[in-house]
This record gives C-alpha cells, sequence and structure tokens, in this order.
C-alpha cells in the first residue's frame, strides 16, 4: 500500500532492485518500470503515505550493456570466486544460449542421451540442444537435490528475482561492473560464431526465428579471422632488401 499508512520499512530500494531486475532482459522495460513506480511515491509523499522516494536511489539499466558479451576474464574470474550455485546458471546459461528464466527453469528430467530439452519462455520455441563436454563436468558436479538443475539450498528452485538480486551481489563484490546476466547469451553466440558456427546453427541454438539477431555475430568473427588472414600475409620489413 503507498497510500493511507508509511510503507518505509517494508518498501526501500533494495524491493525497487527487485522489480527492476525481473525485467533486466528488457532494459527499456525495466526503466519504465522503474519511471513508474517513482511516479506513484511521489504521489504517496504528497499524500503523507511515504516520506521518501526509493526509486531516486536506483540505477536504471543501460540496455546495450546488459547484452554485451562476457569478456574471458570475468568469466574465468566468476566461475572461481562466486557463489558456486550462481556458478551453475552461468555455466547453463553459458553453454545453451538460453535466456535467464529458462535456465532456471531446466529440471533434471530434461536431461537425456547427452541433450537437454527447453521449451522457451519467451516465444514457446521447443528445442533440444546438445550439452558441452564442460557442462557435462559441471552437471556432475552439482547435487541432485529437488527437480531443478540451479536450486537453493533447501532443493526449491530460485524466482527470477531472487536470482537476480544475488547476481547484483556477486557482481558488485566481484567488481564485474555494469555486466548482465543477459549478457551470457550474446556470449554463447559469439563463442559459437567464433568457432565457425554458421548464422543457421546459431539460430538453432538460440532459438532465434530470424538471421537478424544473430548476423553481428557471425561478422564480427568472420571480420576478425579475415583482418588476421590479410595481416598475415604482408612481409615484416627487415625481409624486404635481403638485408
Amino acid at each position: 500500500m503507498l497510500v493511507g499508512g508509511s510503507t518505509d520499512a517494508k518498501i526501500d530500494s533494495a524491493w525497487v532492485y527487485q522489480i527492476r531486475d525481473a525485467w533486466e532482459e528488457a532494459p527499456r522495460s525495466a526503466n519504465g518500470m522503474v519511471n513508474m513506480l517513482s511516479i506513484l511515491f511521489n504521489f504517496a509523499m504528497l499524500r503523507g503515505g511515504r516520506t521518501d522516494n526509493p526509486c531516486r536511489q536506483v540505477r536504471k539499466l543501460k540496455g546495450g550493456k546488459s547484452y554485451d558479451p562476457w569478456p574471458e576474464v570475468a568469466i574465468e574470474r566468476y566461475r572461481a570466486e562466486a557463489n558456486p550455485r550462481m556458478v551453475w546458471g552461468m555455466e547453463l546459461a553459458l553453454h545453451t544460449g538460453q535466456r535467464r528464466g529458462d535456465a532456471l527453469a531446466m529440471q533434471w528430467s530434461n536431461i537425456e542421451d547427452g541433450l537437454i530439452s527447453v521449451v522457451q519462455q519467451k516465444t514457446r520455441a521447443r528445442l533440444l540442444i546438445p550439452i558441452h563436454p564442460d557442462l557435462a563436468t559441471v552437471l556432475d558436479a552439482i547435487p541432485r537435490v529437488g527437480t531443478n538443475i540451479v536450486h537453493r539450498a533447501d532443493g526449491r528452485a530460485y524466482t527470477g528475482t531472487g536470482l537476480s538480486s544475488l547476481f547484483r551481489r556477486e557482481q558488485k563484490r566481484l567488481g564485474l561492473g555494469g555486466l548482465q546476466f543477459h549478457g551470457l547469451r550474446a556470449t554463447a553466440a559469439t563463442q559459437l560464431a567464433e568457432a565457425g558456427a554458421t548464422e543457421r546453427e546459431i539460430m538453432s541454438v538460440l532459438g532465434h526465428q530470424t538471421a537478424s539477431m544473430v548476423t553481428r555475430y557471425t561478422r564480427r568473427a568472420e571480420q576478425e579471422r579475415l583482418a588476421k588472414a590479410a595481416i598475415v600475409k604482408l612481409k615484416p620489413r627487415c625481409d624486404e632488401g635481403g638485408g
């Protein structure tokens, strides 16, 4: 309740962050949600229902940054130092290219014959993704408590806001700046492109219906490959003149 009694002790900036982070895969919508809440809190202050507006302390998401691939140094640091349960989620997203909600929804029963089945919550696309040997090693080390692969200590599944809160805490503790969980999807696409996967192959993993979303990754990888091939063809100056 925002009006008709003080809510200062119940609703604070941490609560607003949870609301924002639940929409982190759509930064524009997340920021719009914070703006709307800010208007409501300002109204509550005018009517005596609150003494402050907790949205003023909440940073907006940067749309581009949330989709940036993670650099390798950030991935390795996260693997080595982050909360192990968060590492499970990171490895699932990184090796399957799925969104946060889809990674959280993955259950042990979805694994069969070296494949993991996914029904994407956003598109309802049904995917079968081969389990990479590195992911298989991670899965073998996860205790099978409860039904979900990524789970809390009591075996219950994480909610999107619960995992976002924990992720943000680890992100701050490890000094990972503006990197977002959704950026792991871009990381997976980038790594596939650099490994030589075609646009259609990447689409089959990420579940995209058109090539426009993955073209930038394949083009970037192709540009780097061609640039390296071109530069090695230049002879060093010390090889000229026969000296």
